[in-house]
């Protein structure tokens, strides 16, 4: 049976008693394996609540989705967490890291853009700024990329 607890999105002035609150629900319910799904920004700051709160003892099994890779759990994470991180990088991928160093800010963002897929009206941007640099290479091209390339193509098609 799943059972549900949740944590206000707080990108700033971040409440560590919200967080020990949802963490004092968890600890409540019935399942020992837990699914935990927070923005990169936000795993940097639940992480160490949850884990000075206990979710990290031999009782719990937590997963998490791939916010986690973007923040210091990277080779630091506490014992009980593991995480997925989708990867495409199929027979195409060479093809998509060559359209991807072709392409300009000005290709995903702008008037244009907002006309054809009403950007404006999406509640929050989580991206960083789009700028020049997001179409290097200069820390490696994500193998995430070409993924979520896949399915926002998928979202537009349909």
């Amino acid at each position: 049976r799943l059972e549900a607890a949740s944590i206000t999105h707080m990108p700033s002035d971040y409440d560590e008693e919200v967080a020990k609150a949802a963490i004092a629900q968890v600890k409540s319910m019935s399942s020992k394996v837990l699914f935990l799904g927070l923005q990169s920004g936000q795993c940097l700051l639940f992480i160490p609540v949850a884990e000075a709160g206990g979710l990290f003892d031999s009782t719990y099994q937590v997963l998490g989705g791939d916010g986690m890779t973007n923040s210091y759990l990277k080779g630091a994470a506490p014992l009980g967490l593991m995480w997925f991180d989708p990867v495409s990088e199929g027979e195409l991928f060479a093809d998509f890291q060559t359209m991807w160093t072709k392409m300009q800010p000005i290709n995903v963002t702008g008037a244009e853009v907002e006309a054809r897929y009403g950007t404006s009206t999406f509640q929050e941007n989580a991206l960083d700024p789009i700028t020049d640099q997001t179409f290097t290479f200069a820390e490696g091209l994500s193998t995430k990329l070409p993924f979520l390339f896949d399915a926002l193509y998928t979202f537009v098609l349909a």
